[in-house]
């Protein structure tokens, strides 16, 4: 395969661009994936494949138009960008507008974020699935099932508003486990890392398997509210809640239950909620944003107030903020989320428990009402009751129900148990360093079926 020349690529196509416009942006993303999918025990498919994708943003007297391409299905750049014209020329200039920022200049990481083996040996991947399956047997589980995704990306950018193009490259891997033993009885684990060896295979494998065998002690239990130990994988989902609600765009468009409530508190005074691409295990480490502003770490609440929210140049504009290196073109989003650790273990946050419920993943949640921070969602892999500090069972049949803000101020306890997660029930799609949080009175309804 003849290896693409991105940066003369994005050059090629702003030049075009400029000829009608008055400010071009064109990022050029390059990417190697490998994943490998299991079920009952077995690999079912390994696949590798490329992807080229190419973003145009271009601006004309106020007006802004964005195109997302993809190679080799676009065969006619020129077709491509007559249209564009027109459909750019068409439109209404933007109520709220700014000029393009210049382009970040001399960027350089200072340590390194690319794991060669994750681009160059798929390999290594189908070492990681024999070893979880073997470790969800041993666990006590029968089946396993889940998937493993290796990406290699690199990126150009080249903008009207600067003299040089910016260059990125990054890895990360993220592994998903599932455990079963018969029906219901089942168990969940995930992991992110930049890298190969940052993935814990026989550990993901061990949790799955634990989690299925404590299913299988079912206990019925009534709709209502109660205190619950919420591990990683649940509270890096409800934390994408706190992604999509930190975004200003989502201010300006009345869906955010976190509006009006800048410089207030949102969350208990335990709760601190960061965006940081340079985490160590960051799956999306950008050094710049799409815009070609420089990244940065950016605190979003801390100790329970809401200190600033993330823009691109339109949502900046609009609250007369400065830029936060967070942008998409359209909708400003956190590239990795770090939660707060506490000094908990996970068996003393249980013990602080003493009554209640430990929530092991939710999934598929849906708001009723954006602003107020109402939501619910699929309970899966696990809700056991606990009582005395012990677990005692699996509970079924229902539901998780509550409110966003409520939850995050019922923060009473957090743990040290920090992980790395990225799974594709997150809402938002952004990955979340979390620890599990205990937190008083949440609801649960009945699910459908039950």
């Amino acid at each position: 395969m003849v290896e693409l020349d991105l940066e003369g690529l994005a050059q090629d196509i702003m030049r075009r661009v400029l000829r009608f416009a008055d400010d071009c942006v064109v990022l050029v993303g390059s990417s190697k994936s490998h994943q490998v999918r299991f079920s009952q025990n077995r690999i079912d498919v390994a696949k590798t494949w490329n992807e080229t994708s190419i973003g145009i943003m271009m601006d004309k007297d106020k007006r802004v138009n964005v195109l997302e391409l993809s190679l080799p299905s676009v065969r006619d750049i020129d077709e491509v960008l007559e249209a564009a014209e027109k459909a750019l020329l068409s439109s209404q200039p933007r109520p709220i507008y700014a000029e393009l920022p210049e382009v970040a200049a001399g960027l350089k990481r200072g340590v390194s974020v690319v794991d060669v083996r994750v681009r160059d040996e798929p390999g290594r991947l189908i070492d990681h699935v024999h070893t979880a399956i073997e470790a969800v047997k041993a666990a006590g589980a029968r089946r396993a099932a889940g998937s493993i995704r290796g990406n290699y990306v690199s990126l150009v950018l080249a903008s009207s508003r600067g003299e040089a193009s910016l260059f990125d490259e990054y890895t990360n891997v993220y592994m998903d486990v599932r455990a079963f033993l018969d029906g219901e009885e089942t168990g969940h684990a995930s992991q992110l890392s930049r890298g190969i060896d940052g993935i814990d295979a026989e550990a993901l494998g061990r949790e799955a398997g634990e989690t299925a065998r404590l299913n299988s002690r079912p206990i019925v239990f009534e709709p209502g509210r109660y205190d619950t130990v919420i591990t990683p994988n649940a509270a890096a989902s409800i934390m994408n809640l706190a992604a999509r609600a930190s975004s200003a765009f989502f201010f300006l468009m009345g869906m955010s239950f976190f509006a009006g409530k800048l410089g207030q508190s949102v969350g208990s005074d335990k709760f601190n909620l960061i965006d940081n691409p340079f985490n160590p295990n960051s799956r999306l480490p950008r050094l710049f944003d799409d815009e070609g502003v420089e990244t940065r770490r950016n605190v979003i609440v801390e100790d329970g107030v809401l200190k600033g929210l993330l823009h691109n140049r339109f949502t900046a504009k609009a609250f007369n903020s400065g830029l936060t290196g967070n942008s998409g073109w359209v909708v400003p989003h956190p590239w990795h989320l770090e939660v707060g650790a506490g000094d908990y273990s996970f068996d003393e946050l249980i013990r602080e428990l003493g009554k209640g419920l430990v929530l092991n993943n939710v999934t598929y949640i849906r708001f009723q009402n954006y602003v107020v921070g109402d939501f619910s969602g699929v309970i899966r892999d696990g809700l056991f009751y606990v009582e005395g500090g012990e677990i005692k069972g699996a509970v079924k049949g229902l539901r998780f129900s509550d409110n966003a803000l409520r939850i995050l101020r019922n923060i009473v306890a957090l743990g040290r148990d920090v992980k790395d997660i990225y799974h594709w029930w997150l809402e938002f799609g952004t990955s979340v360093s979390t620890p599990s949080i205990l937190v008083k009175d949440c609801g649960y309804t009945k699910a459908f079926g039950y």
